[in-house]
């Protein structure tokens, strides 16, 4: 699912979800995303953890397996440490993946409090040294 799928829009308005695959957005478009959501499905890199980090927008996280010195993993671990959100692990049911995201969307209101309690620096700091 998430290998020829690139970006997943999930559009949350008038409490109906609607799902929109698309291979490419721009970056307004990007933006759009991100303030309309109430929870973001994404990859764990750094830029993607960073940009959630500043938005304090909680996720649902899918790390590549393959990352470089497993890096997605190590940032995804970070992220859900402090309660930012859930970790998903690609090769698992879809059905799994749609009840993960339920429970960050129940809870979004106890993630978005959790990033309040994190500074930047330290999340800068954890990219870093990346451990």
């Amino acid at each position: 699912m998430f290998l020829s799928l690139k970006i997943l829009v999930v559009y949350h308005g008038t409490h109906q979800i609607f799902y929109y695959p698309v291979k490419n957005i721009s970056v307004d478009e990007m933006a759009w995303a991100y303030r309309s959501s109430a929870v973001v499905v994404a990859r764990s890199g750094a830029n993607t953890l960073w940009e959630l980090m500043v938005l304090g927008k909680p996720a649902v996280l899918v790390p590549l397996p393959w990352s470089g010195g497993n890096e997605q993993q190590h940032h995804a671990r970070f992220f859900i440490s402090h309660g930012l959100g859930k970790l998903f692990d690609q090769h698992d049911a879809s059905a799994t993946l749609l009840a993960t995201i339920h429970k960050v969307y129940t809870h979004r209101h106890v993630h978005e409090k959790n990033f309040k309690k994190i500074t930047q620096r330290s999340y800068a700091q954890c990219c870093a040294c990346n451990r």
